[in-house]
């Protein structure tokens, strides 16, 4: 009996040991699943699909004219009323301001007297160039007339020397060779006699070239009297010239006869000279009559050149002179402001729009004078408008030109419209302005409006959301879902899968095909993040 109760003891020790062991293991396993539930990841899954890569560009702009109109008027007039505002709509021939008509008579009055003033001064300054053409065209003739009697005079003095070294030359020649032919007179007299009658020749002749001078500018004062002091002034050069002539010619001559009285008181002392004697005196009248023909010769050159200069004077272009020309303009304009002014007044000094439009700008005061610039600037309605939004870089890839867009506007139907242009916006080089026209009459010019534009790509065979591809050392992957049986069951882990992306828009991504099948799930989402191989479990749906 001891023995049985021995073994029941143990047994029952057996169970309860068995039992206690089974209620760790579920404590444990309870243990391990409330874990896991806190640890492991909870992921959303997904599949691969068909689908296209669509791109959708919305920008923000504003409607603004196709055109607009500059209204101005003559600058410095004072502006009397200006009835319009900005933002106003006008209709042609309404009344963009008016003009102080007091103010616009005066200014008209000023006008006339500055036209005729500029035109007076026209008139004088034509006057006065027809006046200075005629003089100049005197002065060349008188520059030409002079040339001409200086050519002549010299030729003739130089003619004259050389005659005279000629016959020094032969009478050398002929005392040297002892000529049977020779003359029986002393030819020392003859040649001192020659001499001076030469020089007496010479004397003659340049007083009465200095006389024929002064009876040229006689005649030249008669002919003109008011230019008298400026003829006179024009032929001093010439008169001193002259004088200069008769005085060098007086004392030759003096110089000719000293030599001759010379020669006879020594003749009378003694009859004969030495040959020697006679021979240097022709020697030295040779002498004289070279170097005189050696001077006639530069005068003549010098004389020439001298009046040659002056030709040139009196032929050279004058300066130019656009002082008419610009007298001329001036008149002109003055003629044109003057027709402005009194077609103003013709309208009564008012200013009016020249098409149905909108106001864009006004910059006339009442009371305060016109500028130079625009008066009034409008949008010109009757030329429709268009909407003007900037795009970046990154979106203008997607849009072209001719492009349907949808525009739409607060409280209005939306329009399909084609996209006119697509230009790089010049202040900023990665911004884009897209131009779309549209109709008269369907969206007010200043409103703001959005724009719609959709691309659509080719259909992929595998996209998958843009949630689910992950980056890492430059390589695109996702994680797929992969089951694993253990003891404790089933275990979901993530399994590091690479891809190729061959398109990609902000929610999907196209996948080149072959690296997943279509009954794979993928991780598109988790609560915590995820690596290749750790284990996940699904988000309860």
């Amino acid at each position: 009996m001891e023995q049985k109760s021995r073994k029941r003891s143990l047994r029952e020790k057996s169970v309860r040991w068995l039992a206690g062991f089974f209620l760790v293991m579920l404590l444990l396993t309870l243990l391990s699943r409330a874990a896991d539930a806190v640890t492991v990841p909870v992921v959303q899954t997904g599949y691969l699909k068909k689908s296209t890569i669509d791109r959708t560009v919305t920008a923000e702009g504003r409607i603004v004219q196709n055109q607009e109109r500059a209204v101005s008027t003559v600058a410095g007039l004072r502006v009397g009323s200006v009835p319009v505002r900005e933002g106003q709509p006008v209709a042609a021939g309404d009344v963009l301001f008016e003009l102080d008509a007091e103010d616009l008579s005066e200014k008209i009055r000023q006008a006339e007297q500055e036209y005729r003033k500029l035109e007076l001064a026209l008139k004088d300054l034509e006057s006065g160039k027809d006046l200075t053409e005629q003089e100049r065209n005197k002065a060349k003739q008188r520059a030409d007339e002079d040339y001409a009697n200086t050519s002549v005079r010299t030729g003739r003095e130089v003619e004259d020397a050389e005659r005279a070294m000629t016959k020094a030359k032969e009478d050398l020649e002929n005392f040297l060779a002892g000529d049977s032919d020779a003359p029986a007179e002393d030819p020392v007299l003859t040649g001192l006699e020659n001499t001076c009658q030469e020089k007496q020749d010479a004397l003659d002749q340049a007083e009465q070239e200095q006389k024929d001078l002064e009876q040229e500018i006689q005649a030249a004062v008669a002919a003109d009297p008011p230019q008298e002091a400026e003829i006179r002034r024009s032929y001093e050069a010439k008169l001193a010239e002259a004088a200069e002539r008769v005085k060098t010619c007086e004392q030759e001559k003096e110089q000719a006869d000293n030599a001759l009285e010379s020669y006879l008181a020594q003749k009378d002392a003694k009859n004969e000279e030495d040959r020697g004697a006679m021979e240097e005196s022709l020697r030295a009248a040779y002498e004289e009559k070279k170097k005189a023909y050696e001077t006639a010769l530069q005068n003549r050159k010098d004389s020439l050149e001298n009046a040659s200069r002056n030709v040139e004077d009196a032929n050279a272009p004058t300066k130019e002179d656009s002082s008419g020309e610009t007298a001329r303009m001036d008149l002109e304009n003055k003629k044109r402001e003057l027709d402005q002014l009194k077609a103003l007044e013709e309208q009564a000094g008012k200013i009016v729009s020249p098409a149905d439009g909108l106001i864009s700008k006004v910059n006339v005061t009442t009371g305060d004078f016109t500028g130079e610039g625009t008066a009034v600037l409008m949008a010109d309605l009757t030329e429709g408008g268009r909407f003007q939004a900037a795009i970046s870089k990154a979106q203008e890839k997607y849009l072209s030109r001719g492009d349907t867009i949808s525009l739409k506007q607060n409280g209005a139907e939306a329009l399909e419209l084609p996209i006119d242009t697509i230009q790089q916006d010049t202040e900023n080089p990665n911004s884009y302005v897209v131009t779309v026209q549209v109709p008269a009459g369907t969206l007010e010019i200043g409103t703001v409006a959005v724009m719609t534009a959709v691309r659509q790509s080719e259909t992929y065979t595998a996209c998958v959301p843009l949630s689910a591809i992950h980056r890492e050392d430059g390589q695109d992957y996702v994680l797929a879902i992969q089951e694993t049986k253990t003891v404790l069951g089933t275990e979901l882990t993530a399994e590091r899968i690479p891809v190729t992306i061959l398109d990609k828009n902000e929610s999907l991504a196209a996948l080149s095909p072959g690296a997943l099948t279509e009954d794979q799930k993928l991780i598109t989402g988790s609560n915590k993040e995820v690596n290749g191989g750790d284990r996940v479990r699904l988000e309860d749906t």
